[in-house]
């Protein structure tokens, strides 16, 4: 709500490098969010210093099949398979 009623139109997190890349904790934000690691957030604060006016672009988001190797799954992510569409990524433990 802060990020809002500052006027702001997104958010950047930086994870804690401590609880490891594939288990940060997941949060429903109000705004657009990213969540990225120390080295990444030290990259967009050297761009954001380096230029009069920085600008980010957040792109629509789109389905890519048959990608290898496939992508992890966050923690917080119910088991598989899926039984609706075995084409939805589960982690099978």
């Amino acid at each position: 709500m802060e990020v809002k009623k500052a006027r702001g139109v997104g958010l950047i997190l930086q994870y804690s490098e401590a609880m490891g890349k594939k288990d940060f904790q997941v949060d429903a934000h109000l705004l657009p969010t990213i969540v990225l690691s120390a080295s990444d957030v030290t990259n967009v604060l050297e761009y954001i210093n380096s230029v009069e006016n920085p600008k980010a672009t957040v792109k629509k988001v789109s389905t890519v099949i048959h990608n290898r190797p496939a992508p992890s799954v966050c923690g917080f992510s119910s088991r598989g398979p899926n039984i609706i569409d075995p084409y939805i990524l589960k982690l099978h433990v």
